[in-house]
């Protein structure tokens, strides 16, 4: 699965003005080299919770996951373009498959069938 990120300002990248890119889904075995893109931090006296973004770790999501024109192309090359709204954006984009993927993880976890 991929998402297609409609960008406020078009950017420049290999000669060409493009209005789109397209952020791949991150696979298991990227996952399992990279780890998460967000730490959780929970307070367990106020109940409150936060992320820290690990930003290493998020650039090389992006640098792996980014295609332009169908072509796999480094996140850096694309996003030093980018204006801060869409940049913004790219990265939501990616945080949105990894809490689709926590959520659909725990419904699984705990469904009746997974008891046995």
């Amino acid at each position: 699965m991929s998402v297609i990120v409609k960008l406020e300002t078009p950017v420049e990248a290999f000669g060409r003005l493009h209005d789109e890119i397209v952020l791949k889904e991150p696979t298991g075995g990227l996952y399992a080299r990279l780890g998460e893109p967000r730490i959780g931090v929970y307070n367990e006296k106020t109940g409150s919770g936060y992320f820290i973004e690990q930003r290493d770790v998020i650039r090389q999501y992006l640098d792996r996951l980014v295609e332009i024109d169908g072509e796999a192309t480094a996140a850096s090359v694309v996003m030093a373009g980018l204006s801060l709204t869409d940049a913004k954006r790219l990265q939501d984009a990616l945080f949105h498959f990894f809490d689709a993927a926590a959520r659909k993880a725990a419904e699984l976890r705990w469904t009746p069938s997974s008891l046995n």
